[in-house]
């Protein structure tokens, strides 16, 4: 089930989708295993239609004005989970930090976006 925006397309996750999309349908080779009815464990040049797997091929660059201090060392995002208690870590999160000055309103809705 797809959602309505660039960040959140797959219902119940935040990602930026158009970045990943080259990589989500089955490579060839992956294609063919499937055809087969092959186990397919994992792959280094697909997700094999699966994004809730652990790949590194989900990385995806922070939109602008997205918090420097939120971007891990990798200088990537991985797809998050929307879970409440996401939801309520984000809101104390970005409240506390546009509060005390660290972070402006574009922080925030860049930040909330994904």
């Amino acid at each position: 089930m797809l959602g309505g925006s660039k960040y959140t397309c797959q219902w119940g996750y935040a990602q930026d989708i158009a970045q990943v999309a080259k990589h989500i349908p089955s490579c060839f080779t992956c294609a063919q295993k499937l055809k087969h009815r092959s186990t397919i464990y994992s792959c280094k040049d697909c997700l094999n239609w699966d994004i809730t797997v652990e790949q590194d091929l989900l990385q995806f660059n922070a939109p602008p004005h997205f918090p420097d201090d939120e971007i891990p060392a990798s200088n990537k995002l991985r797809p998050q989970r929307i879970t409440y208690d996401l939801l309520k870590n984000v809101i104390r999160t970005e409240e506390t930090k546009l509060i005390a000055g660290i972070w402006d309103k574009r922080n925030v809705e860049s930040f909330l976006k994904n």
